[in-house]
This record gives C-alpha cells, sequence and structure tokens, in this order.
C-alpha cells in the first residue's frame, strides 16, 4: 500500500489491557464524512509507522496493542502494532471511537438475526413422544366392580 493511497478498510484488533481481545474491520466509505477524513489523516501508513517506531514503555501495566491494517482499493494491505505507551490521545480516542463502531455493527448484526429468528413461522407442530408414565393405569375391577386378580 503507497503511502498516498486512501484507506479503503481497517481491520482492528486489540490484545493486552484487561485481557479481553477486540476485533473487526471498519468500512471508511460507510463512516461520516468528518470521522473518514480523521481516519484517512491519522491511520495513514507514514504515520503509522512513524508511531509506531516510538520507544516503548517499559513498564505500563495492563498495556493496549492494537493491530491495525489498513487497505486501500486495490486490496493491499499494511499492518502495524501500535502500544497504547507509542499513541498519543487523539489516536488513542480515534482507535476507541472505531473500536466502538465494530462493536455496535455486532451488537446490531445480532439482533437482526435475531428478529429473523422470531419472525420465522414455527415448524410443523409434532406431539410429545409418549413416557412410560404417560400410559393409562390398567382396569383392575370387572363389570361387577370387584377387584381382579392379575
Amino acid at each position: 500500500m503507497k503511502h498516498t493511497d486512501p484507506i479503503r478498510r481497517i481491520h482492528l484488533r486489540t490484545s493486552g489491557g484487561i485481557g479481553i481481545p477486540l476485533e473487526g474491520t471498519v468500512d471508511v466509505d460507510a463512516l461520516s464524512p468528518t470521522l473518514a477524513r480523521r481516519v484517512q489523516k491519522a491511520l495513514n501508513p507514514k504515520q503509522l509507522a512513524r508511531i509506531a517506531r516510538r520507544p516503548k514503555a517499559p513498564l505500563m501495566t495492563d498495556q493496549i496493542a492494537y493491530e491495525v491494517i489498513l487497505s486501500d482499493a486495490q486490496h493491499q494491505t499494511t499492518s502495524y502494532t501500535v502500544l497504547e505507551s507509542q499513541a498519543d490521545e487523539e489516536l488513542l480516542e480515534l482507535l476507541d471511537e472505531l473500536m466502538a463502531q465494530i462493536i455496535e455493527a455486532k451488537r446490531q448484526a445480532r439482533k437482526s438475526v435475531k428478529k429473523q429468528e422470531d419472525d420465522e413461522p414455527p415448524g410443523p407442530d409434532i406431539p410429545p413422544a409418549p413416557s412410560d408414565n404417560a400410559l393409562p393405569a390398567p382396569d383392575l375391577e370387572d363389570d361387577t366392580g370387584h377387584a381382579q386378580d392379575p
């Protein structure tokens, strides 16, 4: 991917932190124009390469690592790993905002699947299989009302 090619897709993956990895893909064309401009500016390959070369903080507990995979219109990809300690506040906010959009898209997809399941017509009614307890008790009296010997 060339430094001048516009970013079309971003795949984000987090690790570290509190131990809950997150992952997903964002289509830049689906973002608001303001957010898309922020993405093109902050996540361009030249900028990310510079940030990824910054020194790492030696003792940052629960540090999050962001793997950022950028794709252009020709499906050329470039991957960067940026640690929380290397990124400035503006970049961290942007990555968190993109991850929030990924999470919301996953939530909406789950709702859509659930709604489709709820809207499906029920299958044919199949009566439950009889159990041993469901059998009628044998008639132990004869026609005169006296008990019969089994």
